[in-house]
């Protein structure tokens, strides 16, 4: 297990990470519905109001802030919280229904 799916408890299967030149440079954690880039983020938080599932978290350290899946299971693909990006972290897998 790496070092970043530890810190986030996730299994391996759902961290994703490219490196350049031995720097963690992207990060992108996925649901079955949505897709984050945490490289985007901006750390406004509209996503984590939207989301009524809980699925949505914060990491907040004052030098390091993006949000974060908190519960993988819970999100239902509503796309609330895509919606409420305006910075194009979050992008569906999934075409809409």
């Amino acid at each position: 297990m790496s070092l970043q799916a530890a810190y986030y408890n996730l299994p391996l299967k759902e961290f994703d990470i490219e490196k350049k030149e031995g720097f963690m440079h992207k990060r992108i954690l996925e649901t079955m519905y949505i897709q984050l880039d945490t490289s985007k983020c901006k750390a406004c938080w509209s996503c984590i109001e939207e989301c009524t599932n809980k699925t949505i978290g914060k990491v907040d350290i004052f030098f390091h802030k993006h949000a974060r899946f908190l519960a993988i299971e819970k999100c239902t693909g509503c796309r609330k919280c895509v919606k409420a990006c305006k910075f194009g972290a979050l992008m569906p897998l999934t075409p809409e229904n």
